[in-house]
């Protein structure tokens, strides 16, 4: 499994840098991004006292860092589909899959790269958010980051998983992902509380995953609130990441294996 993570991060990471300036411009658009909403921000506050309670004043540090989130979890969700429709694409998938290995390891494989890369720049948005603009920087919080973001990728991995599937045997851009990602975007509390949505769409907040990650996050960088009381978030996801990660496995595997009998794996 370590060869097999070595060898596809090497890949990655050469296909990568072979676009020179690909790299920096996605982290500088990604910082206009975040500029746009510090000047929106400037016209916005919170007016409601239980939210001011519960997210504090200033709407910048709340969507600064559902910002950061969500495009560290739809990056790297988006990451292994690509990678899998690429590999269809140039014809090189078949390849892979003649070195006899698990589907699934293949899959988290292909996410070696993505997850380094933009773990870093996740960091690097924090860093820079922190420092000019909360005022308070230390490596507990960093740490905290790294922790919610790991925490509430590995159900997006199982997501991710069913995403490969369809892409594998139905060979075409799947509404998996769309699905995930506008869902998550719109319900999770990324732009604004989910306390304003009326009470079907809290709902929905409440059977995803990154909810329960941005708050944790919200609650230890604003607030500094003790783990002890952020139990509940942290189980929430490990339960979500049991369940996602199984799901997920069976229908790559199944998906696979079917596609295989037919010979359509090369196939697009």
């Amino acid at each position: 499994m370590i060869w097999t993570l070595k060898a596809f991060f090497t890949r990655d990471l050469k296909i990568e840098i072979s676009y020179k300036f690909n790299i920096f411009f996605q982290f500088i658009s990604g910082l206009f991004f975040l500029l746009i909403f510090y000047f929106i921000s400037k016209s916005l506050i919170f007016s409601d006292t239980d939210l001011i309670n519960k997210y504090g004043e200033d709407y910048f540090i709340f969507v600064s860092l559902g910002i950061i989130f969500v495009d560290f979890i739809m990056i790297s969700l988006f990451a292994s589909s690509n990678s899998i429709r690429n590999g269809q694409t140039f014809g090189y998938l078949e390849h892979i899959f003649s070195y006899r290995l698990d589907v699934v390891k293949i899959f988290i494989a292909s996410l070696a790269y993505p997850f380094v890369k933009n773990l870093v720049r996740a960091v690097l948005y924090f860093v820079f958010v922190s420092y000019f603009f909360i005022g308070k920087l230390n490596l507990i919080n960093i740490l905290d980051l790294v922790l919610a973001l790991s925490l509430t990728l590995i159900p997006f991995v199982g997501i991710g998983m069913i995403s490969m599937a369809f892409i594998i045997y139905f060979k075409m851009g799947n509404p998996i992902n769309i699905f995930a990602s506008v869902f998550s975007t719109l319900f999770s509390g990324i732009f604004y509380p989910i306390e304003v949505l009326p009470n079907w769409a809290i709902n929905f907040s409440n059977i995803i995953p990154l909810t329960y990650g941005v708050e944790f996050l919200r609650e230890r960088i604003i607030f500094s609130t003790p783990y002890n009381d952020l139990l509940g978030n942290m189980v929430i996801l490990i339960i979500f990441s049991f369940v996602f990660i199984i799901l997920g496995s069976f229908t790559l595997r199944v998906s696979y294996n079917l596609s295989r009998r037919k010979g359509i794996i090369s196939d697009y």
